[in-house]
């Protein structure tokens, strides 16, 4: 029996650190779920390693991976009770698969994914906001691109302002006075979501996200990351911390880097400190190149994508 448990173990460490293509990670988990069918009858537990699991590096799109072998909801340290009947860990990974499903459509379909338009009473003024349903709660969208069907090179009054339409068919900025204000009326937790060009979703969250008035020239405070790769605060990577930055511009240059100007070479606007490993305003494409949308990813600091959401909301 231990040396069925060992080899389970080793494929759930097999299935974790293969590639990070979905389709084969799905096609691998119900490999590993083929062989737990004959194995776990009358087991009423498996050892999940806390490396893999309790660590997450499992996961790359959103919780739902972890469930597999482990829901973390339940994990204690590394142990873990799975249940006597095998076949509702198939229905753990239908369920999984259904939600990565429902996730790339959301995305590449973002063009009609605004579930309501508000108008919040900011400061006394009547400002319009776009909302979607999120990982259970309601997020404020401040950014949507999927279509490229609207250019994200800009100068500072456009992105002051805010580009494009949320109530169309249209990739847009909200603008960044609205974003300074939902922010300072307690819409403080940032989510990205993001689909890569070979259709594999990425995420990042930050749990503390603010930015100050035109007056600080938009000063971005962002805190609390929780994801795999971190393209806003990551310490290690200068080019990845935006935190205590200012907004820059092709017409207004706030970025640290000295050999030429961000916004220029991502061909975007942001929270640029030495052209950043995340570029979600730049240009859609699929070559490694420092001025396409993109984020870190495990295979470089380059991953271009084909689909953004920037969404908040209160804390």
């Amino acid at each position: 029996m231990r040396k069925h448990l060992t080899y389970v173990v080793l494929m759930a460490f097999i299935w974790c650190l293969a590639g990070q293509d979905i389709e084969k990670k799905i096609h691998y988990g119900k490999r590993i779920l083929d062989a737990l069918i004959d194995i776990v009858q009358g087991i009423s537990s498996i050892e999940c390693t806390e490396e893999c699991f309790s660590r997450r590096r499992c996961l790359s799109v959103n919780y739902w991976r972890s469930i597999l072998l482990c829901e973390m909801n339940s994990v204690d340290t590394s142990t873990h009770l799975l249940s006597d009947e095998p076949r509702t860990v198939f229905a753990r990974i239908a369920s999984w698969e259904q939600n990565v499903f429902h996730f790339k459509q959301d995305l590449v379909t973002c063009a009609t994914d605004v579930t309501s338009v508000e108008t919040l009473d900011i400061n006394n003024k009547d400002i319009d906001v776009p909302y979607v349903y999120s990982e259970g709660h309601k997020w404020a969208v401040i950014q949507r691109r999927c279509l490229n069907n609207t250019v994200f090179y800009r100068s500072w009054s456009d992105y002051k302002t805010g580009f494009g339409n949320f109530k169309k068919k249209s990739d847009f900025w909200i603008g960044n006075d609205v974003i300074h204000m939902l922010t300072k009326n307690g819409y403080n937790h940032m989510r990205v979501e993001m689909l890569k060009t070979d259709n594999e979703p990425l995420e990042a969250e930050y749990s503390h996200f603010f930015v100050g008035d035109e007056g600080t020239e938009y000063n971005l405070t962002i805190t609390g990351f929780k994801g795999l790769y971190d393209c806003m605060t990551n310490k290690i990577d200068e080019r990845a911390n935006a935190n205590g930055m200012k907004f820059s511009t092709f017409d207004r240059e706030n970025d640290q880097w000295n050999n030429g100007i961000c916004a220029n070479d991502c061909r975007s606007g942001w929270w640029f400190h030495s052209c950043t490993c995340g570029n979600l305003n730049g240009l859609f494409g699929n070559e490694k190149s420092g001025s396409v949308m993109r984020w870190m990813c495990a295979d470089g600091w380059i991953c271009p994508l084909k689909a953004t959401r920037i969404l908040l909301r209160p804390q």
